[in-house]
């Protein structure tokens, strides 16, 4: 088993497909201009047993227009100043649940990261991802907000400057 992070660009064709096809295969990411998508990532971290990638994250470039709109829904400040990479598309096989695989995804992506700020959503009945992501610093912020492709809410997670941040204090305002 191995788990490793580098840039899109420094993976092979394949590898970058099977990233594709993990995180398509999870249903919840909109497939139109995935690929640009993960082209633009800052790193991409992938899981492999027996040579088999088996889990996956990103740790993610989000463009401004995502962020003015997490900003909106969530009603917390994710300026790119404060939060410079979003931690996203964490997607485990579904016969390698439970194996604790989301940890070493999301602690690549976070190594890449450095000590800078850094925000991810989730589900808010993904429970299992959210102790994934306290477990590293991250804590709640702003209010559940509506998905617009599944029926479910979304919460906003953050971690700030490499430590946990309460959250409070922050207003909505783009720069």
């Amino acid at each position: 088993m191995a788990t490793e992070a580098k840039a899109p660009a420094d993976w092979s064709r394949e590898v970058r497909a099977g990233f594709e096809a993990l995180v398509r295969s999870g249903g919840e990411v909109p497939g139109a201009g995935l690929s640009a998508r993960i082209a633009e990532a800052q790193s991409l971290a992938c899981h492999f047993e027996d040579r088999q990638l088996v889990a996956v994250a990103a740790l993610k470039n989000p463009r401004l227009t995502y962020r003015e709109k997490l900003c909106d829904r969530s009603g917390f400040d994710l300026s790119k100043e404060k939060y410079a990479y979003e931690v996203g598309w964490v997607y485990v096989a579904e016969n390698h649940r439970g194996s604790r695989l989301s940890r070493l995804v999301v602690e690549a992506c976070l190594t890449e990261a450095g000590s800078g700020g850094v925000f991810a959503t989730t589900r808010e009945d993904n429970e299992a991802m959210q102790r994934t992501l306290k477990r590293y610093g991250f804590v709640r912020a702003g209010k559940a907000y509506e998905s617009e492709r599944v029926d479910v809410l979304l919460v906003l997670l953050v971690r700030e400057g490499g430590r946990a941040t309460s959250g409070v204090g922050h207003t909505c305002g783009h720069t």
